[in-house]
């Protein structure tokens, strides 16, 4: 390990790098930003195929140097379809006009090279009081997930013209084991990717990705019911290929580890989309 660096066990927050630049050789995440966070490199054409980690990251650092159109479209996006996780723009170039289209785009904070350690201070503890309180909020709801389900809260909530993407949700609870890209199912629902999500999200007040994880943690939840089991073995049943991502997953939705919860009873099966009981279920990050 370099001097300063810090053991991963210790970096609690997941910080996907977006690289957008193009002048610039060799670019590199701020130094105080890249000792405290466990950071994932991803360049444009990476972003499809990473759309688990970029669900379930804390941050999203979007890296220009000389911003475009076709990048700040990208930023956009972005941001349509992770609507719950930060987003932060970092740039050489700088301009009052270009922070102030930040801001208006959804933009969680705007970052100017150089980035001073007292300015990756000052984000980092920002961030780290709101992952505190979104924490606080998953185990509030945790009481809440293990509740009965009155009978008359089933009622549904269909969503006029919307018939298309029921083909999606279905897709998901057949094939939740098996790895799933949103692009693929856009095509079966007649889209592309981002229309795809935007539509999905739209009607659903939920990203279809945020989607195929509450399932797979959902099945995972009853299969952890049997106090014979183990995490590794419900791991690969509901669709993850790591453990430790598992049960990161899991900790993030629920406040607890899944080995703390062998043994306990679960809901069997995945409320409807639509109902009300979905929408109480612990929402990601």
């Amino acid at each position: 390990m370099e001097d300063g660096a810090v053991d991963n066990e210790k970096k609690i927050v997941e910080l996907a790098w977006i690289d957008l630049t193009r002048a610039t050789a060799n670019a590199e995440v701020p130094g105080g930003l890249a000792r405290e966070c466990s950071v994932s490199h991803l360049r444009d054409w990476q972003l499809e195929q990473n759309e688990e980690l970029l669900q379930e990251s804390d941050v999203l650092l979007v890296d220009f140097d000389y911003p475009d159109k076709t990048g700040l479209a990208l930023l956009t996006d972005l941001k349509s379809q992770y609507t719950s996780t930060p987003l932060v723009m970092l740039t050489t170039q700088h301009s009052e006009e270009l922070a102030v289209w930040a801001f208006r785009s959804g933009v969680w904070d705007f970052l100017v090279r150089p980035v001073s350690n007292h300015e990756c201070r000052r984000l980092l503890d920002s961030l780290e009081r709101t992952l505190s309180r979104r924490r606080r909020q998953e185990r509030r709801n945790l009481m809440n997930r293990f509740e009965p389900i009155p009978s008359e809260a089933s009622s549904l909530r269909r969503v006029p013209g919307r018939d298309e993407l029921r083909q999606a949700v279905n897709y998901a609870q057949k094939h939740f084991r098996s790895k799933i890209r949103s692009q693929d199912v856009a095509g079966l629902c007649g889209m592309n990717p981002f229309q795809f999500s935007r539509e999905f999200r739209k009607a659903y007040d939920i990203t279809f990705m945020d989607y195929v994880v509450r399932v797979r943690l959902l099945e995972a939840c009853r299969l952890l019911e049997n106090p014979n089991t183990s995490v590794t073995d419900v791991t690969y049943a509901v669709g993850f290929n790591d453990t430790s991502y598992f049960t990161r997953v899991f900790r993030r939705y629920f406040g607890l580890c899944p080995s703390s919860v062998i043994g306990h009873a679960a809901p069997a099966d995945v409320p409807p989309i639509e109902s009300e009981e979905f929408r109480k279920l612990p929402a990601s990050w």
